[in-house]
């Protein structure tokens, strides 16, 4: 893997590990609603997109899934955002990627 891939593979971690830093805010205000602390979802999500973009363009399945799906407070809008960047990740360490 050369060095700009590896990286791509450690910021994909760094954002990982935001996500889950969102996903340890979780409260809840009964057994049925439960939300994330919206400054820092807003933060994980500036950042993932920023990096997607930059890495593989607006245009691109990723960008346009999580921009669809990371769209609120909830937990599960970050667990969706963290399995699309393993996802990336998993390309990223295979060699999927083709940088054009």
């Amino acid at each position: 893997m050369n060095t700009h891939l590896k990286g791509l593979v450690v910021r994909v971690g760094q954002l990982i590990d935001l996500g889950k830093g969102v996903l340890a805010t979780t409260d809840r205000t009964d057994e049925y609603e439960e939300w994330v602390d919206s400054g820092k979802i807003k933060g994980f999500r500036s950042a993932v997109l920023s990096f997607i973009e930059r890495a593989y363009g607006k245009e691109h399945t990723h960008y346009r899934e999580f921009s669809e799906v990371v769209n609120g407070y909830r937990p599960e809008h970050a667990r969706m955002g963290i399995s699309i960047l393993e996802a990336i990740r998993d390309e990223l360490d295979g060699g999927w990627v083709i940088f054009r």
